[in-house]
């Protein structure tokens, strides 16, 4: 029985290795949207920039290149993938539809 449950345990341990290399590559792609935005603000603030002006176009411009890839997707999707793509993100970021399916 132990040697069973620790074979288990090592299998599902493998199965989710499987996954690595995508969240190595979504770090990796979000760390450089941050670094650029980032880099920008840097210079907004070089440039005499008020830093709440620096920080307000920071946060806006990384939430817009954070949530492009995942709109463009969901807008180029049909309507059975568009459903399935709604219910992942509703799941992902533990968001409601209302009862006509848009997200809040």
């Amino acid at each position: 029985m132990m040697i069973a449950a620790q074979a288990e345990h090592f299998l599902r341990w493998l199965h989710g290795r499987a996954v690595v290399p995508t969240i190595t590559a979504l770090h990796s792609h979000h760390d450089q949207l941050r670094a650029t935005e980032l880099e920008c603000a840097r210079k907004m603030l070089a440039n005499g920039a008020a830093p709440a002006l620096a920080l307000e176009a920071l946060a806006r411009n990384l939430t817009s290149k954070l949530l492009h890839a995942p709109l463009a997707a969901l807008n180029q999707a049909d309507g059975t993938e568009r459903a399935e793509l709604v219910a992942l993100f509703q799941q992902i970021y533990g968001l409601n539809a209302d009862p006509q399916g848009r997200l809040d």
